[in-house]
């Protein structure tokens, strides 16, 4: 659950953050479900020159099930 000051934060304070900390070499893989703020963030850290990977959150592959018996 976030708390009320996590709620106002948006895609690009976690780029300022990402930017100021993580060396460029380090690959961002964006899972979003709101594919517009996924592609301002994408395209900040490509202007950034990070190595930047988008996927829609709903498209990720699930792991496989695994037999109990």
């Amino acid at each position: 659950m976030a708390s009320e000051s996590e709620l106002v934060l948006s895609g690009q304070h976690v780029v300022n953050q990402l930017v100021r900390v993580i060396d460029v070499d380090v690959p961002v893989l964006i899972p979003s479900i709101n594919l517009l703020s996924a592609r301002a963030v994408e395209k900040s850290l490509l202007e950034h020159g990070f190595d930047v990977t988008r996927i829609p959150f709903y498209q990720q592959e699930q792991p496989a099930a695994r037999s109990l018996a």
